[in-house]
């Protein structure tokens, strides 16, 4: 039986939850595990919330369950804990670990002590409360009344000022060479006073450390995100660039900042879905620009609702005293999305007020384009368009710019990388690589969004070309594998075998339409076989379609690293040799038996055959009209399979049509020793090569075969000498090689 239920601590801890939630109504949640959440409408419900809680607990400790309780820290407009649904915000959460806990990070603050200084030495005001959760702090930093999401452009400022905060924090702990969770989320799920922490044994129970500490308004915190700090450091916030001179001169052209930075500029074009702390961020820059006020004050009252002439200078002048807010603050504290496809993060600017000192026409330039120091080319980040070498930028810009490479790469506002990466599923535009190089991330962001739906015509296709069920749910995986984990390198390629016309082409369609054209090379041109192979690096997806058969052991050894590493050195006609990031998944189409040449014990391939003749036209015309249009679902189809039990590193099976291969593959004298075996003419457990050579004389249509053509073979064959040269009784020395293994046909 559940415990009694002590009225004055249910008075406490329905006390601290009024302290946070106020009157308002909402539904609070409770949850005990994925199969046990329960919401209950406050206030009506407070009680029996209460009551649930407490059973719960009393159950897991008399039962000697581990099952954590947990309550939301936020209200919903309905019985639902997505963040989505949140109404009541009472402040900021904190969950601060200690080295002290079970924890897996180590770098922690190993004392109470130790982690509320790290707090009070932080940008951050005063903790409202501060709990012992068991294994750590929880800090609660409350507003001085409950905030009401209401609208969109509500719960926006809400998560800014969340994200703001905690990042402040997060940054500060960091620099101090500790590690703090990011619990920023409107969803979040805490413990309060008087629950108890499972995780422990003996279980722990949460308590209060102090309660007297300051409220704090909205518009206080929100000034500590947008203005760059405490609330008394707002004046002494140093300047950006240029700094202001003694005369404190305006300076800078504000138009040129709305016009090449998409955060400014989307106040203008959408000023009703501005939040507060975005405007109060823009007010930061436009208040140093020369024409700054005047357009702040045009921008501001394009949204009638909320403009107030007398609130917008207000703000300007006391933007005034502080920094123009960078663009790091701009995207991690206000969360602006599209920060993250910004070419000026490859630039030396730091803030968007650097671009109102810039030349009108060069930024043009400087907002469509990146150089790339390792190949000497431009890049077009704003279209699609090929990339320029340093001749035919001058060229093409020789009209608009006077010497367009020189003034670009002697301008900071220029976007300059080293080299150029690949980074599959990632939207930022610049990334950064060991020490700190910046690289272009060549990856761009395509495909249909996966979609519930039919994608029976397609499966049916596969089915066609793979009847194998094994094989078939490989090769599905393969796929699977691409879409789930687009940045993992697969270790092995794909070789499908089949007559022409059954419609292993049509595949590149369905690969274009889930990955994008841009991330998706077709090699139907035989590149792969060619010295300028560049063009299939930094790719998501390869497709040759027809291997190269004039040189099948070149083309063979120069795949091999294309398919199992990470990187290779490629090259293009007049741009030199750099790293390429090589193709997460490689594709082989052939109408060939023997496309290649496959060695006993070759892992890197796994290879399929269309056993199945061709069918009717009008089947194939369905696929490319219907059957295209199933691509969403059938995305959504690789999304949900399980992959749980499949790697990329896993070594793919053998089938029938790699044996046929392998064996097609070898030279001469590889098949004859194979052949020796196979009929009990090498059946000792140690041989010479000597005995070699006379248990396949009898096959050769040529000479007796060299002792060097039988050690290649043998190596071919993946079969090593045991030892160094052994002495024998006839007094001669000689390489033995052990009795040949069973996989060998």
């Amino acid at each position: 039986m559940p415990d009694m239920i002590d009225p004055e601590k249910m008075d406490s801890f329905l006390g601290t939850l009024r302290e946070n939630w106020g009157d308002n109504s909402g539904w609070a949640c409770v949850f005990a595990g994925p199969q046990n959440v329960q919401f209950y409408e406050w206030p009506k419900d407070a009680d029996r919330m209460y009551a649930t809680i407490n059973e719960l607990d009393s159950s897991n400790i008399n039962s000697d369950r581990s099952e954590n309780v947990y309550v939301s820290w936020c209200l919903f407009d309905r019985p639902s804990r997505k963040a989505e649904f949140a109404s009541v915000l009472p402040g900021l959460f904190l969950d601060i670990d200690l080295s002290t806990g079970c924890h897996s990070k180590k770098n922690l603050p190993e004392s109470q002590d130790k982690a509320l200084s790290l707090v009070e030495s932080s940008n951050l005001p005063g903790l409202t409360r501060v709990l012992h959760s068991g294994g750590g702090l929880y800090g609660h930093l409350l507003f001085d009344e409950p905030f009401l999401i209401k609208t969109d452009l509500d719960r926006k400022r809400a998560n800014i000022v969340l994200a703001g905060l905690t990042r402040t924090l997060f940054d500060h702990f960091e620099n101090h060479g500790f590690h703090l969770d990011n619990v920023a989320d409107l969803a979040r799920i805490t413990r309060f006073s008087g629950m108890t922490n499972f995780k422990y044994d003996p279980p722990a129970m949460v308590f209060d450390i102090s309660l007297e500490g300051p409220r704090h308004s909205l518009s206080e915190l929100e000034n500590i995100v947008i203005l760059g700090g405490s609330s008394e450091d707002l004046c002494t916030a140093p300047s950006i660039e240029p700094r202001l001179g003694e005369s404190d001169t305006l300076r800078g052209d504000f138009k040129l900042v709305e016009e090449n930075c998409a955060f400014a500029r989307q106040m203008g074009q959408s000023p009703a879905s501005f939040s507060e702390p975005e405007w109060k961020a823009v007010a930061t820059i436009a208040a140093h620009c020369e024409n700054g006020h005047e357009r702040f004050h045009t921008l501001s009252a394009a949204d009638q609702d909320r403009y107030s002439r007398q609130e917008t200078s207000a703000k300007l002048d006391q933007s005034r005293s502080v920094a123009p807010r960078t663009c790091k603050n701009i995207e991690q504290s206000l969360g602006f999305s599209d920060c993250q496809r910004c070419p000026f993060k490859a630039s030396r600017i730091t803030s968007p007020y650097g671009l109102a000192f810039g030349d009108p026409e060069l930024l043009v330039l400087q907002r469509d384009y990146v150089f790339s120091s390792n190949t000497d080319t431009y890049h077009c980040v704003s279209r699609k368009e090929p990339e320029l070498s340093e001749k035919s930028f001058n060229n093409q810009f020789a009209d608009w710019i006077k010497v367009p490479h020189k003034r670009f790469v002697q301008d900071k506002r220029s976007p300059k990388v080293k080299l150029q990466g690949y980074r599959p599923g990632d939207r930022s535009l610049i990334t950064e690589q060991g020490d700190g190089v910046a690289a272009l991330n060549m990856w761009m962001e395509g495909g249909v969004a996966a979609s519930q739906g039919a994608s029976d015509l397609l499966l049916d296709h596969i089915e066609y070309l793979a009847s194998d069920e094994e094989q078939r749910s490989w090769f599905l995986n393969y796929l699977a594998h691409l879409v789930q984990f687009p940045a993992q390198k697969i270790k092995h390629a794909i070789i499908l075998i089949g007559d022409q016309g059954v419609g292993k082409s049509l595949l590149n369609s369905v690969l274009a339409g889930m990955f994008g054209n841009e991330n998706v090379m077709v090699d139907d041109s035989h590149i792969h076989a060619s010295k300028f192979r560049r063009k299939l690096g930094n790719r998501q997806v390869l497709v040759v379609e027809e291997m190269a058969t004039a040189d099948k052991f070149g083309v063979s050894n120069d795949l091999k690293p294309w398919i199992t590493s990470d990187y290779v050195e490629a090259e293009d006609k007049h741009i030199r040799s750099h790293s390429v990031c090589t193709p997460r998944g490689i594709l082989i189409w052939t109408n060939h038996a023997v496309p290649i040449v496959l060695e006993p014990g070759e892992r890197r391939y796994f290879v399929l055959r269309v056993d199945s003749a061709k069918r009717e036209q009008e089947y194939y015309d369905r696929l490319h009209d219907e059957g295209m249009t199933q691509i969403p679902a059938f995305k959504q189809f690789l999304l949900n399979r399980d992959l749980s039990n499949w790697s990329s590193n896993m070594r793919p099976p053998m089938t029938e049509a790699k044996m046929e291969a392998q064996e097609a593959s070898r030279t001469p004298i590889a098949a004859n020793i194979q052949r020796a075996m196979e009929n009990g003419h090498l059946s000792r457990e140690l041989y010479t090569l000597d005995d070699i050579a006379q248990a396949i004389h009898q096959y050769c249509d040529y000479s007796f075969p060299q002792q060097g053509a039988i050690r290649k073979a043998m190596h071919e064959l993946h079969f090593r000498k045991i030892a160094s040269k052994v002495k024998l009784r006839t007094g001669n020395t000689a390489d033995l090689f052990p009795k040949f293994p069973p996989f060998i046909r």
